[in-house]
């Protein structure tokens, strides 16, 4: 039976979408992505993953970064690639994504730097040998989805906890078409959260665990409705 959350589909439900699909409160910046602009950087990300890094399925991919919305982008990715993310350290990852490249320089699997701020189109530091650029890398990928390999519902998608593509229905129910505040504490937190409110047609709010500022007032500002509180 077909499955109702697969990636394209998890893909088609915000791609169209003009409104918000995330808005993030960090330390330094407020960023806002309509579903539209996530969906490019969705397909652009798995593109890169797919032609240019050799991605398969079966491949996994740790997500080696703090609490942030490129943390769904790029589970997104990696779903659509066929291949397994976690968030959580395992055995011999195919690929690491991170914010701290020198802490991977002896690693055996293939290492991309990534750097946070919305608008940096490239990582801003020294790079260890061997490492790549994941924000340039992607920045030049194309902005259409090209053709991805077909999607096996008995594969791992989430790695850790070993759940398969054929769990993800379960995974990402439950998500609502309002427009929700969260700070969430895991990357793993956030992206159920976000997948699961963008299949519904609602959207996200985030507070980044480094905001200092009335988490209150963002929510009425935002209209949004805080699953908690998000300053606790």
């Amino acid at each position: 039976m077909p499955l109702r959350h697969d990636p394209g589909h998890l893909l088609a439900a915000f791609a169209s979408r003009s409104t918000p699909a995330v808005t993030w409160y960090s330390a330094d910046e407020r960023t806002e992505l309509s579903g539209a602009v996530l969906a490019r950087w969705v397909a652009k990300t798995a593109n890169f993953l797919v032609f240019d890094a050799g991605f398969a399925p079966g491949d996994t991919l740790f997500v080696d970064l703090p609490p942030t919305w490129r943390a769904f982008v790029w589970a997104h990715a990696t779903w659509l690639a066929g291949g397994a993310v976690t968030f959580r350290e395992i055995d011999d990852p195919d690929v690491i994504l991170t914010d701290r490249p020198e802490a991977w320089a002896e690693t055996s699997g293939d290492v991309l730097a990534l750097a946070l701020p919305a608008l940096a189109m490239s990582y801003d530091g020294e790079l260890p040998p061997m490492v790549s650029d994941a924000n340039a890398e992607v920045m030049s990928a194309a902005d259409q989805l090209g053709a991805m390999p077909p999607l096996d519902p008995t594969a791992i998608a989430l790695a850790g906890p070993n759940l398969r593509y054929a769990d993800l229905d379960e995974l990402l129910d439950g998500g609502s078409a309002q427009r929700l505040m969260i700070r969430p504490a895991t990357n793993h937190e956030l992206v159920r959260q976000l997948a699961s409110q963008l299949l519904a047609g609602g959207s996200i709010v985030a507070i980044d665990r480094d905001f200092a500022g009335d988490c209150a007032a963002v929510a009425t500002q935002e209209q949004a409705l805080p699953l908690r509180d998000p300053c606790r």
